[in-house]
């Protein structure tokens, strides 16, 4: 068990654990979320830039119940974009922040060290604590492992490490580096 405990040791090393919470910090907010800052950001510009319009059209002989009309319904679009941009502001992605994710790291790691002293006994507790799975591909000749340490409610397959018996993820990067590219 010397190269998993090894990979398991490297996993959550600290520098790992601070590479992965800064990534997960960087990566927290949605795809979806940014397309809708997107839209809300381009409505605010287009009410804007047509009030802006109107006004001038009310210098150059618009009707003043025309303006108050159309300006009442620029204004409630630019009303909408700004609460939605403020909502955005406020909201909590789902799932751990990077806190806590961190903290959750912390304590796997501290599962991790333990695991050099272990006996077999103790060494089967802590990898069931760790989530470690281990399978085996024949065809290939290759064992694949990935370890799950996250608290309930942290969708599976994010956040976590994978390695396969074979090529390391490359100096500097943190074992997650590689699962994050592929997603």
């Amino acid at each position: 068990m010397g190269p998993l405990d090894a990979w398991l040791a490297d996993a959550f090393s600290a520098e790992a654990v601070e590479r992965t919470a800064a990534e997960l910090a960087a990566e927290r907010r949605s795809a979806e979320d940014a397309a809708r800052e997107k839209t809300a950001k381009h409505a605010l510009v287009e009410a804007d830039r047509k009030i802006a319009r109107l006004e001038q059209a009310l210098e150059d002989g618009l009707p003043l119940s025309t303006f108050v009309r159309l300006a009442h319904k620029h204004q409630i679009a630019r009303d909408a974009a700004e609460a939605e941009l403020a909502r955005l502001r406020n909201h909590q992605p789902e799932g751990l922040s990077p806190e806590q994710f961190k903290a959750a790291l912390v304590l796997a790691r501290g599962l991790a060290e333990a695991l050099a002293g272990a006996t077999d006994t103790q060494r089967q507790r802590l990898y069931q604590a760790l989530g470690l799975e281990i399978d085996y591909d024949p065809t290939d000749k290759v064992v694949h492992a990935s370890v799950a340490p996250l608290p309930v409610g942290v969708k599976r397959g994010v956040g976590v490490p994978t390695w396969t018996r074979g090529p390391r993820p490359l100096a500097g990067e943190s074992p997650w580096s590689e699962l994050r590219r592929a997603a």
